[in-house]
Formats: C-alpha cells, structure tokens, sequence
C-alpha cells in the first residue's frame, strides 16, 4: 500500500483514536492498512462507535462484503508486477505474501461463518512487515503482525460469538503496545515524507 503523507497521518490519527479501547481497534487497524479490506473499514469504523458497544456476529460483515474482500486478496496475489518507485513524499506499506497461506485462508473463508474470525485472519496475512518512506525502511510493523495474527489464530476454531466477545470485552496490553510503535512510526514517516523536496 502506498499513501501520500497527508493521507497517512489522517489515517494514523484514526488510528490513534481508536488505540487501547478494546481488541476492535485492530481490526480498525487491518481495515486502514490493508487495501484489500477496504470493503470492511466502514463497518469496522461504525462498529468501534457504537455506544454502548453491544456487537453479534451478524453485524461484523456481509456475504457481499465478504466476497469483496476474497476478490481484493485474489487481485494482490495476481499482481505480480514489480515494486514501483515511492514519490518522495509517500509513505509505503511493504512485505511478502504467502501465497499459498492466503489461498488456503480464502478458501476457508468462503466455508465460515459470517462474523468469525477468518475474514480478519486473511487480511492480517496480507498486512505488510515494513513501513518504507524517503529511502529508509523500518520493520516494526512485523512484530505486531505477527502477535496479531497468534491472536487471531487463537479463535479459528471457536464460534463467531466467542470472536466477538473478545473483540468488545478483551483486554491486549502487548498488542496494544506494538501498535502504538508502529503508529509512532507510521507518523515519524509521514512526517519526514511530507517534509522531503
């Protein structure tokens, strides 16, 4: 994913909003960085505003936004072409894809549920590992990556209801934590991209 400056320090301070409430902030997170779960960040969005926040499974998602999303992850398996250069003032979202786990994960999609956890499993896998801005490159988005996904994993096999329950009443210091690294460092980039000649 590629964002000019401006664009990523409105969407960093969305994000800052949103930290250390409740684990939904992280699918906010998901719905931001990753373009192909573009069709789920304004149901994400009106989800973690909802006062108080009483969510069912039925409300996560729907078939058409689910088909959306496996669409979206089959077009950036299929984009083979190369890395384009970054414009100095824009702020990269970088990393490798397993392809054969993201196929495996779409397949598992289309066989779950609506409202568990796998949609959110599929657009972790496609969250970059590096943020890369004015030709530096910094990795911290990896590690909460891969803490996210251990999280996510952990309700493959239980139902929607107990996702959501712990999307609305759990408590994630560490993952909290490293996502307020990588939003430090999503603005630090931002700022130095918007500042480059």
């Amino acid at each position: 994913m590629v964002c000019e400056a401006q664009e990523m320090l409105r969407r960093v301070r969305l994000l800052d909003g949103a930290l250390g409430t409740t684990p939904l902030c992280h699918l906010i997170v998901l719905s931001a960085l990753v373009p192909a779960a573009a069709s789920l960040r304004e149901r994400a969005e009106r989800l973690f505003v909802r006062i108080p926040l009483v969510i069912a499974a039925g409300d996560m998602e729907t078939m058409p936004e689910r088909e959306r999303l496996i669409d979206a992850a089959r077009m950036t398996l299929g984009n083979g072409e190369p890395e384009t250069a970054l414009p100095t003032d824009g702020v990269r979202i970088a990393g490798l894809i397993d392809s054969d786990r993201v196929e495996a994960l779409i397949a598992e999609v289309h066989s779950s549920p609506l409202g568990s956890v796998n949609p959110w499993i599929l657009c972790a896998e496609l969250l970059g590992t590096s943020i890369e801005y004015h030709g530096a490159r910094c990795e911290v988005l990896e590690p909460y990556r891969r803490r996210l996904l251990d999280r996510l994993a952990a309700f493959a096999d239980q139902s929607p209801q107990i996702f959501v329950r712990w999307l609305v009443n759990g408590e994630e210091r560490e993952l909290d934590e490293r996502l307020a690294a990588v939003l430090d460092a999503l603005r630090g980039a931002a700022a130095l991209a918007s500042r480059a000649p």
